[in-house]
C-alpha cells in the first residue's frame, strides 16, 4: 500500500479542519498538491488492472468445526481472474469456493458450505459487491451451514481490493432483510461485512478501514467498533451516533477511488474521489477526506482533535 509522509505544515493544517461525515466537494475542480507534484495513489481497484490475464494471488475462506464452533480459515490460490476488472476477480473467487478445499485441506477439516447455485449477476460499486444467485442458493438448512455460507462470502469478497461488503440477492430479490429473511432459518443481516472487531479487521490499513467503515453504515455497533477516541467522545455510546446523517452522507459513497493515503506514525489521511449522489443531490467528481487514527494497532475513523 503506497505511503507518503506528512509534513508538520500539512499536519497542522489538517488538524484545523473539521471533517464531517459525508462532507464533499463536487465542483469538478481538481487541486494539485504543493509544488505541482502528482499525488501518491492509494490502493487501486482491480478494475484498473492493465493486465487482466495475469495470474494473481487470491485469498478465499473455508469453514472448519472447531470444537462445535464455526471457524473460518483463509487459504491462498494462484489463479487468473475470470474476466476483466474486479468483477472477474469476484467470479474467480466464487469458482474457487465452489471447487472446494484441496485433499490436504480436507484432511485439516476445511470444507465449503456454499451450495451449487448459479451466479445470475454481479455488480461492484466500491465498497460493495452485489451477488445475485439462483434459488438453489437458498435451498439449504441448518443454522451452522447458513451462517458458514454468509461468512465465507463476506470474508472472501472482503479479501478483494475495494470490496468490504456483500449485498446478497436470490433471483433478483435482496435477502437477509426484515422484508425478505434469508432461508428457512430467517437470518437477518442486511449488508454482509467482516467483523470490525475481529482479527481480520485488525490487519487492515487506513484506506481499507475507511472502506469497511463506509460499508458498515448505518449499523451503529459496527460503526462504533471502527470509531476513534474523538468520535467516541462526541457520540458517547453507539446509540448516540447520528446514523441517519451518516447514511445519507458518507454511507452513500459508492464506486469511488482512493486517490491518496498519507500516513505519519499513528495518524493517516485518506482521500477518495468519485461521482456521488449525496442527500439526493448529484455531485460529480466529488472528494471526501477522512481522518484516521491508529489505536492499539487498529486503524479507526475519527474526527481531528479540536486543540
Amino acid at each position: 500500500m503506497p505511503v507518503t509522509r506528512m509534513t508538520p505544515v500539512f499536519l497542522a493544517v489538517l488538524l484545523g479542519i473539521t471533517l464531517l461525515a459525508g462532507c464533499s466537494t463536487g465542483d469538478g475542480t481538481k487541486e494539485k498538491p504543493a509544488g505541482g507534484q502528482p499525488v501518491n495513489k492509494g490502493p487501486e481497484q482491480p478494475a484498473d488492472n492493465d493486465h487482466p490475464n495475469e495470474t494473481i494471488t487470491m485469498q478465499i475462506y473455508f469453514a472448519r468445526d472447531n470444537q462445535g464452533k464455526l471457524e473460518l480459515v483463509p487459504v491462498t490460490r494462484e489463479a487468473v481472474p475470470a474476466g476483466e476488472g474486479s468483477a472477474g476477480v469476484v467470479r474467480k473467487a466464487l469458482e474457487l469456493l465452489q471447487t472446494g478445499p484441496t485433499e490436504d485441506e480436507k484432511e485439516k477439516g476445511l470444507h465449503n458450505n456454499l451450495p451449487d447455485a448459479e451466479l445470475l449477476d454481479l455488480h461492484v460499486q466500491r465498497p460493495h459487491v452485489a451477488l445475485d444467485f439462483s434459488r438453489e442458493f437458498e435451498q439449504v438448512g441448518g443454522t451452522y451451514r447458513v451462517t458458514a455460507m454468509v461468512d465465507q462470502l463476506a470474508y472472501t469478497m472482503s479479501a478483494i481490493p475495494g470490496i468490504k461488503s456483500v449485498d446478497l440477492l436470490v433471483e433478483g430479490q435482496r435477502v437477509g432483510t426484515g422484508e425478505r429473511p434469508f432461508t428457512g432459518e430467517g437470518l437477518l443481516f442486511g449488508y454482509l461485512t467482516i467483523d470490525p472487531a475481529g482479527e481480520t479487521a485488525a490487519s487492515l490499513g487506513p484506506a481499507d478501514t475507511l472502506d469497511l467503515f463506509i460499508a458498515a453504515i448505518p449499523d451503529v455497533d459496527k460503526m462504533w467498533s471502527l470509531m476513534g477516541p474523538q468520535a467516541r467522545e462526541i457520540y458517547k455510546e453507539p446509540g448516540g451516533i447520528e446514523y441517519t446523517a451518516f447514511h445519507e452522507g458518507l454511507g452513500n459513497w459508492k464506486d469511488y477511488q482512493v486517490t491518496e493515503e498519507k500516513i505519519e506514525n499513528d495518524i493517516a489521511v485518506v482521500t477518495i474521489n468519485g461521482d456521488q449522489v449525496l442527500e439526493g443531490v448529484e455531485q460529480p467528481d466529488a472528494t471526501y477526506t477522512a481522518y484516521m487514527v491508529r489505536e492499539e494497532g487498529r486503524w479507526k475513523w475519527d474526527f481531528p482533535p479540536t486543540n
